[in-house]
């Protein structure tokens, strides 16, 4: 080999999974301290290499799921019970479907409502405000609010989506 080539050898992926972790004394939490997903934060780190596929950056939480038990089944992902993205303790891993996954997170009342969603475009302040303006045609109150009257009317009656009641 010409000098100043070398060959870099990788360490197992479990080996980089692993030396990039902190357990939280309470949860027991092994959290990743490695590279995250915008947005999720889930953990993610390199594998494979050269060949078909190439390198790619994928989930550690998958990773770690692989790594102590296998394969994971097409149609199913990993989830987490303890609900901290960056969590890679195969305890807390299980298998399920997206729709299972969605369930859980609306069961534990993890999923964004009201002002947290992008789209809002009332506070939750506004909404309280709008069910105590009962003497203002809703046509009104929506002008002032920047909302159709429908919006308003579906306020009120607790049917609009993401909103509190």
């Amino acid at each position: 080999m010409p000098k100043g080539h070398y060959t870099r050898k990788y360490k197992p992926v479990r080996d980089r999974l692993l030396a990039r972790i902190t357990i939280e004394p309470i949860t027991q939490c092994w959290v990743w301290n490695g590279s995250r997903q915008t947005g999720m934060g889930h953990g993610q780190i390199s594998v494979g290499g050269k060949g078909k596929g190439g390198k790619r950056l994928v989930g550690t939480h998958r990773v770690s799921w692989m790594v102590h038990n296998g394969p994971i089944p097409a149609g199913l992902i990993v989830c987490h019970r303890c609900d901290n993205p960056p969590c890679v303790n195969p305890d807390h891993l299980f298998l399920g479907t997206k729709a299972e996954n969605s369930l859980d997170m609306v069961r534990k009342g993890r999923q964004k409502r009201g002002e947290s969603l992008p789209q809002s475009k009332l506070t939750d302040a506004q909404i309280q405000e709008i069910k105590s303006l009962t003497n203002i045609p809703q046509r009104q109150i929506g002008k002032m609010f920047g909302i159709s009257q429908g919006a308003v009317s579906m306020i009120r009656s607790g049917q609009r989506r993401g909103l509190p009641t």
